[in-house]
């Protein structure tokens, strides 16, 4: 059997759901290997969300860069 983590981790939530998702799991090896996979595919998606989030960020920040050089390019040549 698995270690339960403390309810203060940040797993301890995570262990919560993927006990709710393997309850039909009988116990034993097949159980905690359901446990820790359902956690890791759990860790999977947020890491997809946490990538794209930043990849965002990144095309928001160029395209930022890009209109302030544009509008700098263009007040420079009327000077």
């Amino acid at each position: 059997m698995l270690d339960a983590p403390k309810s203060e981790s940040r797993l301890h939530d995570a262990y919560e759901i993927a006990l709710d998702w393997c309850d039909d799991a009988p116990q034993g090896k097949m159980h905690d290997d359901c446990v820790v996979g359902s956690m890791a595919s759990m860790s999977v998606r947020e890491q997809a969300a946490a990538d794209r989030a930043t990849l965002l960020e990144g095309a928001f920040l160029l395209a930022l860069v890009a209109a302030v050089a544009l509008i700098a390019g263009r007040k420079f040549r009327r000077a």
